[in-house]
């Protein structure tokens, strides 16, 4: 009997050193960079069919777009923060080729857009939820709280810079890659509008440019959302289950009229608006 558990302890004593020096050979492979690079992939969220419809508007990714990629061990430790990664029109390239992502089957990758400089780096561990495997909604969920799109949405660079988008990595060890299939976080209103002297809703808005018909001068500049004009309809990203307000040009009083849309609380979502100017 002695001499079994003898065995049984030399047994659990040798396992638990050679998991030691697995884990530690992992980590001096990290350090010498014999680990496989990180490759990365990321889906756009046009698959959603009520953006899908959004024809007008960029459904897809475009060279120069970044994400920030962040690296979370098995233990919960932050092994990477917000590393940028640029798409060049056919692929996602790493940024600082000094801040290199090793693929290890061991950890967790999470993925956000539009990458988002910061002037302290440790501002971040405040604005995530660090630990494996955990939902990409939980993980950033203080950073989406605290989104704020930009007022003013009247440029498509400004569009897509408010349109926060998530996701969790997928990896594949055959090919040290990890995809991320991201998730729009924010709403979308779309509004056209209605003309009383022809009766009808104006399908041509080209003419009609955001800054002047979406301003009100007796409000300080830069305090009033300004939509995107896709010379269809006019667009604005805003957070979902909120009440969006805006000012619009009346033609009958030449005034700036108050509106208000409730947005739909299903993120990525439309909420469409008919812009009905009073006499």
């Amino acid at each position: 009997m002695r001499i079994m558990k003898k065995i049984y302890y030399l047994f659990m004593s040798m396992t638990v050193i050679l998991l030691a020096a697995c884990s530690q050979d992992e980590m001096e492979q990290v350090k010498e960079g014999t680990l496989p690079e990180l490759r990365v992939m990321v889906n756009h969220p046009s698959s959603i069919s009520t953006r899908a419809t959004v024809n007008d508007v960029t459904t897809s990714f475009e060279s120069g777009d970044k994400i920030g990629v962040f690296v979370i061990n098995s233990s919960g430790d932050m092994m990477k923060k917000n590393v940028a990664y640029e798409y060049d029109g056919t692929k996602w390239n790493l940024v600082d080729s000094s801040n290199k992502v090793y693929y290890s089957s061991n950890c967790s990758y999470y993925a956000y857009y539009p990458y988002v400089e910061k002037e302290d780096e440790d501002d971040w561990y405040y604005l995530i939820n660090s630990y494996m495997d955990a939902a990409p909604t939980e993980f950033f969920s203080t950073f989406i709280s605290s989104w704020e799109p930009l007022l003013d949405q009247s440029t498509l660079a400004n569009f897509n810079a408010s349109d926060l988008m998530i996701g969790k990595g997928i990896d594949n060890s055959e090919t040290a890659s990890v995809s991320f299939t991201m998730d729009h976080q924010m709403g979308l209103v779309r509004m056209s509008y209605y003309d009383w002297e022809s009766d009808e809703i104006i399908s041509d808005i080209s003419s009609m440019g955001s800054w002047s018909y979406f301003y009100n001068e007796e409000e300080e500049e830069g305090s009033c959302p300004i939509p995107y004009n896709t010379g269809e309809y006019y667009y604005y990203i805003t957070k979902p289950g909120t009440r969006f307000e805006f000012w619009c040009w009346n033609n009958s009083f030449y005034s700036y009229e108050q509106f208000y849309v409730d947005v739909d609380e299903d993120k990525g979502f439309i909420t469409n608006k008919i812009i009905y100017p009073t006499y």
